[in-house]
């Protein structure tokens, strides 16, 4: 008998426990964790510019202050490079300036200071990283009596620049006409050579 009563107060006590934790855990349901709470004080946003990172134009990660950040790269990490079609990425910059052109297209202007360095800076607080593009080569293939661009494809290797397969050529042939070949003038007085096409990575400066 002593030893039943022994242990009532200590299985009610474990009960009362129990019930506090639950009552706690009900009462946080519902609200977001604050990263904050564990140190992760710097929310860092990226903002491809017309690009995706993961799908998304602009993706936001937090950050321990005094910390480096992620360089998205890759396409199985937490934050894999960013795309845009017929776009390289260039950089990462912290402040960009839009400028807009008379017909309502928007460009954007980087300076050097502003560029990140993810080898050495560091996150201190806030921030926004934008994601900086330049055109990606394209070979054009176009009519010389029109300039109409019949067809056009990014360079991205020595093979880029060949001629189109037969069924290209039909998709775009003209009735009454044949094909004569390519050229490098619109002139069409000096045949393009596809063999002496050399490709060469873009060579991306610090600025």
């Amino acid at each position: 008998m002593k030893k039943y009563r022994l242990r009532q107060p200590l299985i009610l006590l474990i009960l009362i426990l129990a019930a506090s934790l639950f009552l706690g855990a009900c009462a946080s349901t519902g609200k977001p964790p604050d990263p904050g709470d564990w140190g992760f004080d710097c929310l860092v946003t990226y903002n491809a510019l017309g690009g995706v990172v993961n799908n998304r134009e602009v993706r936001e990660t937090y950050y321990i202050k005094n910390s480096y950040i992620f360089e998205p790269s890759g396409s199985t990490n937490m934050l894999i490079e960013p795309i845009r079609d017929g776009y390289i990425l260039v950089g990462w910059y912290t402040d960009m300036e839009e400028v807009k052109a008379e017909d309502g297209s928007v460009s954007y202007q980087f300076k050097a200071e502003d560029r990140w360095d993810f080898d050495t800076d560091r996150v201190e607080e806030d921030m926004t990283l934008y994601a900086r593009w330049i055109p990606q080569g394209q070979v054009k293939y176009i009519d010389p009596e029109t300039d109409e661009i019949k067809f056009s494809k990014d360079i991205t290797g020595n093979d880029a620049v060949q001629p189109l397969t037969s069924a290209a050529e039909a998709l775009i042939a003209k009735p009454g006409m044949t094909f004569d070949g390519y050229y490098a003038n619109p002139e069409l007085t000096i045949p393009f050579t596809f063999g002496d096409f050399e490709f060469q990575e873009p060579i991306l400066s610090k600025e």
